[in-house]
């Protein structure tokens, strides 16, 4: 288990490397992030299908409410509930943390 450990991270790496050398030789340009966007979708879309429809059934109501407070940080973060004040941003991150913690954002978007 320890050997099979150290060669996913080992190999992780070498992927993420490898990552960070091809968009840099691209300039990470916008067309860069599609293109790999979509081959991503084409090479990983058919066994995520697959292994969904063989899993989700059986899931239960627990998995499905991490499901949805998942797709809520996601539409916070990206989508149309996000903020687009960058200021405003690593506050948000502050109350999801301690929820205790109001934000306060004054004039010019400082604290």
């Amino acid at each position: 288990m320890l050997q099979t450990a150290l060669i996913l991270v080992l190999v992780a790496g070498l992927v993420h490397a490898s990552w960070n050398i091809a968009a840099k030789k691209a300039r990470g340009d916008v067309r860069f992030s599609a293109f790999t966007s979509w081959v991503m979708l084409i090479a990983w879309a058919p066994l995520g299908l697959y292994l969904a429809w063989q899993e989700v059934p059986s899931w239960s109501w627990l998995q499905w409410a991490c499901v949805a407070v998942s797709a809520v940080f996601v539409m916070f973060q990206h989508g149309p509930l996000s903020i687009q004040s960058g200021q405003a941003q690593p506050q948000l991150g502050q109350v999801i943390k301690n929820p205790g913690l109001k934000p306060f954002v004054g004039p010019g978007g400082r604290r």
